[in-house]
């Protein structure tokens, strides 16, 4: 029982206090506890002082205080009171801003932002408030003085120390004090001698936050045998978070002795390991596997308890959203997001999408923002974008993050009020199959997409909101009708204002019966197969009878010609059903009518048919005589046709000429190559990256950059260099570069040949490229391809002119 005297001067001091109303469950919970803590915060006029690196110690304290409220073990009830806040020169300027109850962190840290140091220093009659907050079913508290000065208001917090003994319950008061000097702790030394607590004395905000670690966890136990200490372990997480359990070991540094420690389960009723260790240094290691880990070096000392916190740095989830703009202006967006590896946090507010305006570079300044989740899936986030149009930046980041260079992924995004919008799906599909769709430009979250006959919504079950498409479940596909025949897949941009939606997109989709093409998994989309080795299926001369595998550049399957987009060299065109074609690769034009002098490299490319003896085509011949065959100049160069009069053929030259297109890409010369730098990480993390142009991406260690991706110099491939520049050490590792031969510092990714070209590269730094690295097909161009109606109009045409000449 307390003392009855001790029980009036509270019941005296809880005057001072403007206590908040604590809700029914929040006070049974409390009662329900066996332990309590109690902060005091000083909040007087000396605060404002500066202590660290020209920041005061009153920004440094809501800074520390606002990850120690996160960090704690928050099972324990917790009461906060403020002095000094409020009015200058007043001693009863003393505030309980939380009632002791279970507390949630962000919450308070909210609340100490709004607290403005003004007043004196009453640290007795504080010591009697934070007193009167212990529940009165506590059998234990501890009372967590944070002080930067001395008492000032003439109550002696001696000998308020020993109305605290007097209480009848185990109270431990702790002094932290806050930047004073070694004469001013002593002076304070009384409370925690008195009661049995701790007497800190931090001169930084990283020696605050240890102080108040150490006062968070009871450790009451004694050690089990002489020389030895008792702990309690506990992690403190960084912005990535906890993981759900972790393994414990540590290393005697003296003798190299290692020791399992055990495995710590945060399962709601443990967020510390207790574990004896001996006298001595310690380097102890916190592992949760893919989850993340953490270390930490501390010297033991023989009989001390106490709560270590070990930092940990969590897993950040792997993920992959890309820029898919431009976006319409004044609208809500959609911004799809797939989430290919979680992290340790994952629910649906542990992250957030920012919208901020380009070149600010904190999500304070976000201009919006929108919650959303870290679990593996395709996800979606929404955005409202201003009227203005204009550049603007997207970032994801952990919540409770700000700083932009640390966001999982950041891009510009243009915002215009009519921008283009580009359609990428197969244009043959199987009747019912579903439709991969992918959509650029505009993205208004009412866009819908249609599937439409001769003009009209063939029903209701095709079509889709674009916030609908990117909604994992079954219901939100887009799928093919059950009818064979050629409809047409329309973008209907909706009007914000409740207008007209009208049509800023569309593409031709033929439904058919039969096998689309084979090697699904590395088929462009639009029934095209890259590089593929396969025989004679039926049709007629497979590319393999002319070719070696590795010599065959597109081929197309089907009974409907493929749209083709090389990335390497720039060129996009339709490649007739049943023909294949070369590798794309650059030469000088000496052929046909191309001038003389001109050694530009142009892109050169061969088209063959099935036949027995195969026809052909070719675009920028190196060598050609007229006899061969006629040429057509065209803006790609020249295209040349070996003779003949098959109307087939001349029906897919002329389909061939009339949809080439070329970008201008040229290959660099090596020794002029300066390529620009497509991202850079920051020194302390890990990030991913992914060249929309290319469909080159992966993830980067902390410190590396990677170049935009150039053409190899034959012309089949990628190639890029992985770059590391930081104080004097420079590395690099190259991708599909000329005269890098497999050996033992070159590896095979998914995306090509990996080859380190420094000595100081380690296996974890290699490893993270060649394991992450993947190549997507790129977007084809925004230009459609020829309607079927205008093919069999060539086809037609061609046929009858052969005929004539028969």
């Amino acid at each position: 029982m307390r003392g009855g005297k001790a029980v009036a001067a509270i019941l005296a001091a809880a005057a001072f206090c403007a206590a908040a109303s604590l809700s029914a469950a929040q006070n049974a919970q409390a009662a329900e506890s066996d332990r309590a803590a109690i902060l005091i915060l000083d909040a007087s006029g000396s605060m404002w002082g500066q202590i660290e690196g020209g920041k005061t110690k009153i920004e440094i304290a809501r800074r520390v205080l606002g990850d120690f409220f996160t960090l704690r073990d928050a099972s324990v009830p917790l009461g906060v009171v403020v002095y000094g806040h409020n009015r200058k020169g007043d001693c009863s300027d003393i505030e309980v801003i939380a009632q002791t109850a279970m507390q949630e962190g962000s919450g308070l840290a909210m609340r100490l932002n709004r607290i403005t140091p003004r007043g004196k220093t009453p640290l007795g009659q504080s010591l009697r408030v934070a007193a009167s907050q212990i529940p009165r079913t506590a059998e234990a508290a501890d009372i967590v003085l944070v002080t930067d000065g001395l008492e000032t208001c003439g109550v002696d917090p001696c000998a308020v120390a020993d109305e605290l003994i007097a209480e009848g319950i185990n109270i431990r008061a702790h002094v932290v004090g806050f930047g004073l000097t070694e004469q001013e702790a002593q002076a304070l030394a009384c409370i925690p001698d008195k009661t049995g607590g701790m007497l800190l004395r931090p001169q930084s905000g990283d020696e605050l936050a240890d102080a108040l670690t150490r006062t968070a966890e009871r450790v009451d136990r004694a050690p089990a045998e002489p020389g030895r200490a008792a702990l309690n372990l506990a992690l403190q997480v960084d912005a990535a978070g906890r993981p759900d359990a972790v393994d414990w070991s540590a290393k005697n540094l003296a003798t190299g002795e290692e020791r399992t420690l055990g495995r710590l389960v945060f399962d709601g009723s443990r967020t510390a390991l207790p574990v004896e260790l001996e006298g001595g240094r310690w380097r102890l290691v916190a592992d949760a596997g893919e989850a993340g880990r953490g270390e930490l070096e501390l010297q033991v000392s023989e009989g001390d308890n106490r709560t270590i916190y070990v930092p940990f740095a969590g897993a950040f989830p792997d993920l992959v959203m890309e820029n898919r703009g431009p976006y319409t202006a004044g609208v809500t967006i959609a911004l799809p997001y797939e989430v290919t590896r979680e992290g340790v946090a994952r629910g649906g507010a542990d992250f957030n999408v920012y919208l901020l305006r380009q070149g600010q570079a904190s999500a304070d300044d976000a201009i919006t923002w929108t919650y959303v989740e870290g679990t593996v899936g395709k996800k979606l986030a929404t955005l409202q974008l201003p009227p203005e149009p204009g550049r603007y930046t997207v970032a994801f980041l952990r919540n409770g993050v700000t700083a932009l260079s640390d966001a999982l992924v950041r891009f510009d995004i243009d915002a215009e009020l009519k921008p283009g919008v580009t359609l990428d799906a197969p244009s043959v599909v199987n009747p019912g199959a579903e439709i991969p769709l992918k959509v650029s430009g505009a993205h208004y979250y009412l866009d819908r997409v249609e599937i439409r006959k001769d003009g009209q919504l063939i029903s209701y079950d095709h079509a889709k909101s674009l916030q609908d498409l990117y909604w994992p479940d079954a219901p939100h596909r887009l799928i093919a009708p059950a009818e064979p025949g050629l409809y047409e897949i329309v973008y209907l941009r909706s009007d914000a204002t409740g207008g007209d939606a009208e049509i800023a997109a569309s593409q031709m989709l033929e439904v058919r019966e039969g096998e689309l093409w084979r090697d699904a998994p590395t088929a462009p989309s639009g029934g095209a197969i890259q590089k593929s080795g396969l025989g004679d299926d039926g049709m007629g001369h497979g590319p393999d009878d002319y070719l070696p595998e590795e010599d065959v550049g597109f081929r197309c399957d089907g009974n409907a010609p493929c749209e083709i987009r090389d990335a390497a060299t720039g060129l996009r065109f339709l490649l007739p059903a049943g023909w294949f074609t070369d590798v794309p690769s650059f030469a000088p034009r000496t052929s046909g009518a191309a001038d003389a002098g001109e050694q530009l490299p142009f892109p050169s490319l061969s088209f063959f048919s099935r036949a027995e003896v195969p026809d052909t085509i070719v675009l920028n011949p190196h060598q050609w005589i007229r006899m061969n065959g006629p040429c057509a100049s065209i803006d790609v160069g020249e295209l040349c046709l070996f003779e003949t009069t098959k109307p087939e053929v001349l029906a897919s030259y002329e389909i061939i000429k009339a949809t080439l297109r070329w970008d201008g890409t040229r290959p660099q010369p090596v020794e002029d190559a300066v390529p620009a730098v497509l991202q850079t990480c920051p020194q302390d993390a890990a990030c991913v990256f992914f060249e929309e142009a290319t469909g080159l991406g992966g993830t980067l260690p902390a410190g590396w950059g990677v170049h935009v991706s150039t053409p190899a110099a034959d012309g089949r491939s990628r190639a890029t260099w992985f770059f590391f520049r930081h104080g004097g050490t420079e590395k690099h590792i190259a991708l599909n570069q000329d005269g890098n031969d497999p050996g033992e510092r070159c590896a095979q990714s998914a995306a090509g040949l990996v080859c380190e070209l420094a000595p100081d590269i380690t296996a974890a730094e290699k490893a993270i490229i060649v394991q992450s690295l993947y190549r997507k097909a790129p977007a084809r161009s925004a230009e459609g391809p020829l309607t079927k109606q205008r093919i069999d109009e060539i086809v037609g045409k061609l046929r009858g002119a052969a005929e004539a000449r028969q």
